[in-house]
């Protein structure tokens, strides 16, 4: 989810929670907290008041309101509300919510015995926000608005369709290998080769379906018809915008997992304060403040509302500071594994409110293939300076790149005097949070240096290794793979053997952590933790029934979310 923009003290998404599915279920259902849930995933939830309209507060603007564009969390905690796609997660926390379920089609996808072809069809009498129909080709459209947008999300396996990849380059003549038929409502789609992950890549928001006109374009202002229980609504870009219930809910849909929520609507509003956020949810004025509160007020709220308005929970998450293999002086391994033993975890960790575990693998403990390997990088400032020495690299001049949120601005400029420390001449540049990501996934910006964090999609060590760190991911623009690491021809035909399996048995699980190890050993990047989230919500809230969190895609689910 994807690589969110930011994380203010206490808490970040990179959306985005999710399986080889044993080892995520056994922590999850440790961790899950009572729902709102019917057993067929309609309806959000059993419990709780239905109706009322819910106050939630964002630190920054979402970078997109837009399904084909949003990759982060922020994005995607409203977006999975209004744009379903032929699958979607159950609204559901814990494991309940992490497999895909049928959405807009009537069953889980036919696949061929060689696994490259899925057959699917759409329910009948689907119709859009607006109430125009929805047909087969809205799907193939939409797939090729992601790749035609030029978006982040064109990364994951949607290039993997037969056609895909020329489509992205020339954006003429469609992707072949979707074929459709409206008056049947079947759809086919042809992979150019096995990919374990794709179910979950169909019931994430950038597969959410939109007409089949809708420009390829950033349409966040007028955000375009979905099929969700909700509609997206006055949107005022860095101010706020609205959810209202969808007015043509199609009936086919009833029942099913998308027909999820109890509120009316919800009023979402950038306050910019994390402070202010807490003391208006305090007083009842908010409901939800998606980002964690500061860290000097989290003792507060656990003294005062832990358990009864106030939680914090560990997210697969992954925070790290970037370095890009392509420009100098991080083309040269030995000022990259410099950089790995100056960071110090615990003095991040201090930086940040005490919200950070300290990791030293890609993979989160929650994902499959995750192992517990020794730090081959303990800090160890005297080493590091020695390295740079080695490297020739003193004096070398390095632009750290950040957002100016807090705590990431902290952080940067924490990262920046150990840069200076070492031995390099760093300085500091700050960009607009909801820039940030797509100015660092551009290649022509040769960016060396910064922060970035990942939540998981989806429960698949691809999600992870695949769209982070895979050579053969590094493209022109809406890179997530800011090592840039494109000549590792060898790293890239391992990962993309390992993509390819069907199914995550010990032998691949083992194969994803090797491959982690060599990311390690190869120091495409210094990560330094994983994060914990929080949930604080008004007394008005049903914290007991209906907080939403844990959920698989985006941390909290608004689905779920009710009135007392």
């Amino acid at each position: 989810m994807k690589s969110d923009r930011y994380v203010p003290e206490g808490g970040h998404v990179s959306r985005m929670l999710k399986a080889g599915f044993a080892a995520l279920v056994l922590v999850l259902a440790s961790l899950t907290i009572a729902a709102c849930g019917d057993d067929d995933g309609g309806g959000g939830g059993g419990e709780g008041k239905t109706g009322g309209t819910i106050k939630i507060a964002h630190s920054s603007f979402p970078d997109f309101l837009d399904p084909a564009l949003s990759y982060t969390v922020d994005g995607w905690q409203a977006l999975l509300q209004a744009y379903p796609g032929l699958l979607v997660f159950p609204h559901e926390s814990g494991p309940e919510g992490a497999e895909p379920v049928p959405g807009l089609a009537e069953d889980m996808p036919e696949v061929s015995e060689d696994g490259r072809t899925y057959r699917l069809r759409l329910r009948d009498n689907l119709r859009f926000s607006d109430g125009s129909p929805i047909r087969a080709s809205d799907f193939k459209a939409s797939i090729e608005r992601i790749l035609e947008a030029d978006s982040q999300g064109a990364g994951l396996g949607y290039t993997s369709i037969e056609g895909a990849e020329e489509f992205l380059e020339t954006k003429e003549g469609g992707i072949s290998g979707i074929e459709v038929d409206d008056d049947t409502r079947e759809i086919t789609i042809r992979l150019t080769e096995q990919r374990g992950p794709f179910t979950y890549e169909l019931a994430i928001p950038f597969a959410g379906i939109v007409p089949q006109d809708t420009p390829a374009t950033n349409q966040t202002r007028n955000p375009p018809p979905g099929a969700g229980r909700y509609v997206i609504d006055n949107v005022r870009v860095n101010r706020s915008y609205e959810l209202r219930k969808n007015p043509n809910f199609s009936p086919s849909l009833e029942g099913t997992a998308v027909d999820a929520g109890k509120a009316d609507g919800f009023d979402v509003s950038v306050i910019r304060s994390v402070s202010n956020q807490v003391t208006q949810i305090v007083n009842n004025d908010l409901d939800f403040m998606i980002d964690n509160p500061p860290a000097d007020r989290v003792g507060e709220l656990r003294g005062q509302y832990e358990g009864e308005r106030f939680r914090q929970f560990t997210t697969p998450s992954t925070f790290y500071f970037f370095m890009n293999s392509e420009v100098p002086p991080f083309d040269d391994l030995k000022v990259r594994q410099a950089v790995n033993y100056a960071i110090d975890p615990d003095a991040i960790n201090r930086v940040q409110g005490g919200v950070i575990e300290e990791v030293n693998e890609t993979l989160p403990e929650a994902v499959p293939g995750y192992r517990d390997w020794p730090d081959l990088y303990p800090h160890d400032v005297n080493r590091a300076r020695a390295l740079i020495r080695e490297a020739g690299a003193e004096g070398d001049k390095v632009t750290v790149w950040g957002n100016p949120e807090n705590p990431t601005q902290q952080t940067i400029e924490y990262y920046a005097d150990v840069l200076n420390d070492i031995g390099l001449d760093a300085e500091v540049r700050i960009v607009p949070a909801e820039t940030y990501f797509t100015t660092i996934g551009d290649r022509s910006s040769r960016v060396q240096t910064g922060w970035a964090n990942w939540f998981q999609d989806y429960p698949h060590p691809a999600n992870f290794i695949d769209v982070l760190v895979n050579p053969d991911r590094v493209v022109a623009t809406g890179n997530n793979n800011y090592s840039y690491n494109a000549d590792d021809e060898e790293l890239a035909r391992k990962i993309n053997e390992l993509a390819a399996e069907p199914e995550l048995t010990d032998e691949v699980k083992d194969g994803w952590a090797e491959v982690d190890r060599e990311i390690q050993e190869k120091a495409y990047w210094a990560v330094y933790g994983t994060r914990k989230q929080t949930t604080f919500m008004s007394e008005r809230m049903d914290f007991e029934n209906c907080a939403g969190d844990e959920y698989a895609v985006g941390t909290h689910d608004w689905a779920q979310f009710c009135l007392k």
